[in-house]
């Protein structure tokens, strides 16, 4: 009996804890990792499982360093795991079959940065002993992960440590923001439907939100009656049926259509609303590193570039975490200006700096000594690369200032020249690197571009970050490393870049698909004939990783060395993400090597950009203003969703100003609210490889520096079924689409409507 009411008092137990572990607050965060640990090294001393841990990182920067963080700590305290980049839905779902091998064992499986969108219990329908850690900072949350069980705890009556988890990490967003769709989604989940279909007894309590949770005791009471009058020959039956009644809990009260209507309205609503985003998933990871109080520089650095796109690696990790949702417009100025804010504190604890090197407020910063690799706040100016480039080119490739000043115009240009001459600086100067400019125009740069700026229309030319020392090696920005491992992601193999314009570049990234002759960047070793690699690079490449026992015994599971034709067709993209894990390190030579990468893949953008309101091939629609790439040297680069993208918020940068001065003046200098909210925008780019377009939906902001909801997911899936359009959505941001080439006027079409 007592082993009875034992097993009884840990189901309760283990309900309970579910229950509370259904989404954790981020205080919570400490204890869940450690249940991660706990329940890893156990698996590993019984011998259950050799790699317990798996995680499961999206194609991005954000996620990239909280991926890194967390092997860190796993590192730290002797847990084994393994590593798995997927870039869409399809790769997550052969992760999930993998899973579900009950040879695979794994027990915790974390997913970085994406999956939150989806229901991931029937996605993933997880097998008996596994929790499923969600850290995503896409938003609206799938309501089913954070207030829906998904299993039955009946069938693990007898054993319920063997019931499945989900475990959502919220940053608070669930529980300050929430409770109106936590009420309506339990509604319609627990409660049936009212027996009666005439609602109009209730309808003034409908109006005033109090028909929920009402019965009808009389109807009740009628009911035993007539029940007791048909069974009156038997009187034993019926006195235990009203003994069974008594003692029997009463039945959930039934919804009133009004009120089902109302519930499933305000879950439409919240579906409807928009994607966006929360709090970068780099950061969630730096408070966890916080309460474990094992912080480290270098995490705090990789959360700032995820910011605007420490503990030293940690600090570094964190602050690019949110310079990349800053710099890539998932997040306002004014988010980004509170986490700065809290940044900054931590800097200041961590790095003891003397007062007058702590701070910059200009582009020159002051070093310590060789062995100086302390974090700064910056005021840093929205010049791409500057530090590394040469100011024109860096202030040219600025979708800030190029959407001022018009720079595709001769005019822009012109303006643009101008502004260096009210500032002093010849244009020998301007266009020679950084590195080589006079020493008192680098210190006072900053303060000559916002003494002259504001003439030209440039008044947000500058936001606070942080910079980074490695001795007397120029200093590395955030938004530096965004840029460098962006790139590195996007472009490092897989396709052709021209470098040729480049001075010190390492030459060009051309591994071609056909096998043709070419360049490599091969992070700036050097550069090497394409034919030379072919046969290595794709052998050497795996699709996941893991940190592997002393004795080399690895994880059951591993993939054959031969790979499919489409394995290798997918593999370079795997590739760019361990080359860019590898640039997230202590040892900056790897980034430093992406540099003249960047710049060759900014300099295609705005070439490509340019173009295109050159000819004025961008249409504008009732909805929104379309773009359409057919051909080009560039073409192949944009088959690349993040570099698509990045065009996207280029254009919008560009001609944002052009659309605010148009609204103002057709309402007589004043500008409504409605033309004030938003700027939609649809670019699509020709894969001929594939027969398809890419389609990606940006939905900027006429304001610079707000961020505004994006509605193209919904829109997107209701043009292709209404259109009967081949598409494809594959990617996590339900924004981005692949359509059959044949069928992308049809889409279009019918998007339009849709809007």
């Amino acid at each position: 009996m007592r082993k009875n009411m034992n097993k009884k008092s840990v189901r309760t137990r283990r309900i309970k804890e579910y229950d509370a572990y259904h989404h954790i607050k981020p205080t919570q965060y400490a204890h869940a990792y450690e249940s991660i640990t706990r329940s890893a090294r156990i698996a590993q001393a019984q011998g259950v499982s050799t790699c317990p841990v798996l995680l499961i990182s999206s194609m991005d920067v954000d996620a990239l360093c909280a991926c890194k963080m967390l092997q860190d700590l796993l590192k730290q305290d002797s847990i084994k795991y393994r590593v798995i980049p997927v870039s869409g839905w399809k790769e997550l779902s052969k992760v999930a079959d993998q899973i579900r091998d009950p040879n695979s064992g794994y027990k915790e499986v974390l997913l970085l940065n994406l999956g939150g969108q989806v229901n991931l219990w029937e996605f993933f329908e997880l097998p008996s002993r596994v929790r499923l850690h969600v850290i995503d900072s896409h938003r609206p949350y799938a309501l089913e992960n954070v207030f829906k069980s998904g299993i039955d705890f009946k069938e693990y009556e007898d054993d319920p440590e063997d019931a499945p988890e989900l475990v959502v990490w919220d940053d608070g967003h669930v529980i300050e923001d929430l409770q109106e769709e936590k009420t309506a989604f339990e509604a319609i989940r627990f409660m049936p439907d009212s027996d009666s279909d005439n609602s109009d007894e209730d309808s003034s309590e409908d109006e005033l939100g109090m028909g929920y949770g009402r019965r009808d005791d009389d109807d009740d009471e009628e009911e035993e009656e007539r029940d007791d009058q048909s069974q009156g020959s038997d009187q034993e039956k019926s006195h235990k049926r009203k003994k069974k009644k008594k003692n029997a809990s009463p039945k959930p009260a039934g919804l009133t259509r009004r009120e089902r209507h109302r519930f499933r309205a305000r879950l439409q609503k919240y579906y409807d609303s928009g994607t966006y985003f929360g709090q970068s998933v780099a950061c969630q990871i730096y408070l966890l590193v916080t309460l474990k109080s094992a912080e480290d520089n270098e995490l705090l650095w990789y959360v700032l570039p995820s910011l605007t796109h420490s503990y030293p690696i940690e600090q570094v990790l964190a602050i690019i975490g949110l310079t990349y949702q800053f710099t890539s417009s998932l997040i306002d100025r004014e988010t980004y200006d509170a986490q700065v804010t809290l940044f900054q504190r931590e800097v200041e604890r961590i790095n003891i700096l003397p007062r007058d090197a702590g701070t910059t407020q200009s582009c020159q910063v002051k070093l310590l000594g060789p062995d100086d690799r302390n974090i700064r706040l910056s005021e840093e100016l929205r010049f791409t690369l500057f530090r590394h480039w040469n100011l024109y080119d860096s202030m040219f490739h600025s979708g800030y200032v190029a959407g001022k000043l018009k720079l595709w115009r001769e005019k822009g240009r012109k303006n643009l020249q101008g502004l260096f001459a009210k500032m002093g600086i010849s244009l020998l100067q301007c266009q020679q690197s950084y590195t080589h400019m006079d020493m008192d125009l680098k210190r006072t740069l900053t303060e000559k571009v916002e003494s002259i700026a504001p003439e030209y229309g440039l008044f947000e030319l500058s936001f606070p970050s942080f910079v980074r020392a490695y001795g007397y090696q120029s200093v590395l920005s955030a938004s530096d490393c965004i840029e460098c491992i962006s790139a590195i992601l996007e472009v490092a193999t897989g396709v052709k870049l021209d470098f040729n314009s480049l001075h010190g570049g390492h030459g060009t990234v051309s591994i071609d698909d056909q096998g043709q002759t070419g360049t490599l960047w091969d992070c700036g070793r050097g550069v090497r004939r394409w034919t030379e690699l072919n046969d290595n690079t794709t052998s050497q490449v795996t699709v996941e990783k893991e940190n592997i026992a002393a004795d080399g015994s690895k994880a059951p599971g591993e993939p054959s060395a031969k790979s499919s034709k489409s394995q290798k067709e997918e593999v370079w993209w795997v590739q760019n993400f361990w080359i860019a894990s590898d640039a997230l390190s202590t040892d900056p030579t790897i980034l430093r090597a992406a540099l003249p990468l960047s710049m060759a893949l900014h300099k295609s953008i705005i070439r490509q950009g340019t173009s295109m309101l050159d000819k004025q091939s961008i249409k504008t629609l009732r909805s929104f203003r379309l773009a359409v790439i057919k051909e080009g040297p560039d073409l192949q680069i944009f088959t690349h969703p993040a570099t698509l993208t990045r065009l996207g918020l280029w254009l919008v940068d560009a001609v944002r100003d052009l659309i605010g001065a148009a609204g103002t003046s057709k309402n007589n200098g004043r500008t409504k609210k409605n033309i004030a909210k938003s700027f939609p925008f649809v670019i699509a780019s020709l894969d001929d490889a594939r027969d398809c377009y890419l389609v990606v939906g940006v939905n900027g902001a006429m304001q610079y520096g707000d961020v505004r909801k994006n509605k193209f997911g919904a829109a997107f899936q209701e043009a292709a079924h209404v259109s009967g359009a081949r598409a494809r959505h594959d990617r996590f941001e339900e924004c981005i689409v692949e359509v059959r080439k044949d069928d992308l006027m049809n889409f279009v079409q019918k998007l339009h409507l849709s809007l």
